[in-house]
C-alpha cells in the first residue's frame, strides 16, 4: 500500500527514465533508423489509471520532455499533451470504462494524432520536398513501433496501480 503522492512520484520517475532511454543513442532498438517515442505509451498508461486533473500535469511533463528532445520548437508537445490529458480525463471519467482495449484504442489514436500534427507543423508547413518518403519511412514506422509498446507500459502501470490500492 503506497500513498497517492508516492504513486505520482513513481509515474514521474517512469517518464524521466523512459525519456532518457528514448534520447540516449544506442540504448533502444531502432528499425530502419526509427526509434519509438516511449513517452506516448507511458503517458497513455498513466492517463488510464489516474482519475483526477493530475493527468494534465502529466501531460505537461510528457510534452515538456518531448520538447526537450526535439530541436524544432519548445511548447509544441507541451500544449498538445496538456489538451490531450484534459480531454481524455473528461472522456474517461464520464463516457468510457478503463480497460486494456480502451488503452490500445486511445493509444493508437493519440499516437496517430501526435505524429500527424508533428508531420503537419514540421514538414508540410515548412514545404519539405520528400513528404511521401517521410510518411513511409519515418512517421509510419515510428508510429507502429510506438503503438506496439503500449501493452508493456499498460501492464507496468497496472501493477503500480494495484500496489497503490
Amino acid at each position: 500500500m503506497i500513498s497517492d503522492f508516492t504513486k505520482k512520484v513513481i509515474y514521474i520517475l517512469e517518464l524521466i527514465i523512459f525519456y532518457f532511454i528514448q534520447e540516449i543513442p544506442n540504448l533502444s532498438f531502432d528499425i530502419y533508423n526509427n526509434k519509438p517515442i516511449f513517452l506516448i505509451p507511458v503517458f497513455m498508461s498513466i492517463v488510464i489509471f489516474e482519475k483526477n486533473y493530475s493527468i494534465m500535469i502529466f501531460g505537461i511533463i510528457t510534452g515538456f520532455l518531448l520538447d526537450l528532445g526535439s530541436t524544432n520548437s519548445i511548447g509544441f508537445h507541451t500544449f498538445i499533451f496538456c489538451i490531450i490529458g484534459y480531454l481524455f480525463k473528461f472522456i474517461l471519467d464520464f463516457y468510457i470504462k478503463r480497460n486494456f482495449f480502451v488503452t490500445m484504442t486511445l493509444g493508437f489514436f493519440i499516437t496517430i494524432l501526435v505524429l500527424a500534427l508533428r508531420f503537419l507543423f514540421f514538414y508540410v508547413f515548412k514545404f519539405y520536398d520528400n513528404v511521401l518518403y517521410t510518411i513511409t519511412y519515418h512517421i509510419l514506422l515510428c508510429g507502429l513501433y510506438t503503438i506496439s509498446l503500449i501493452p508493456i507500459f499498460y501492464y507496468i502501470n497496472k501493477k503500480i496501480n494495484c500496489i497503490a490500492e
